[in-house]
């Protein structure tokens, strides 16, 4: 991971749950890394609510339009996304995100 998505995940997971990006890598489940910080604040529903609220709040995920399809219950447990590479992927779409604009530039210009 080494692009904006990446940069900006790894700034909202420290400001979610203060995990460096050396303490997970990809295969790290968003419920671990929680877990890690806050053993007795449980993941689902306070967990997944503070991580999506972190990342609507960033520069980057605040303007593109994946981000805002993402849903509390795909960070669930059994969800599509799980790890760290997941949700990664799953907003890999906002790297074509113009940061000054707020807008989604399509894959085929």
């Amino acid at each position: 991971m080494a692009n904006q998505v990446a940069y900006h995940l790894q700034s909202v997971i420290y400001y979610w749950a203060g995990a460096e990006a050396g303490a997970y890598g990809l295969a790290t489940t968003m419920d671990s890394i929680w877990s890690r910080r806050f053993p007795v604040v449980k993941y689902d529903p306070e967990g997944i609510q503070r991580f999506m609220l972190t990342m609507y709040q960033d520069v980057l995920f605040g303007r593109c339009t994946r981000a805002h399809q993402m849903i509390p219950g795909m960070l669930l447990t059994g969800g599509a996304l799980q790890t760290v590479g997941h949700v990664y992927n799953f907003l890999s779409p906002c790297e074509n995100t113009a940061l000054g604009f707020g807008v989604t530039i399509p894959e085929n210009l």
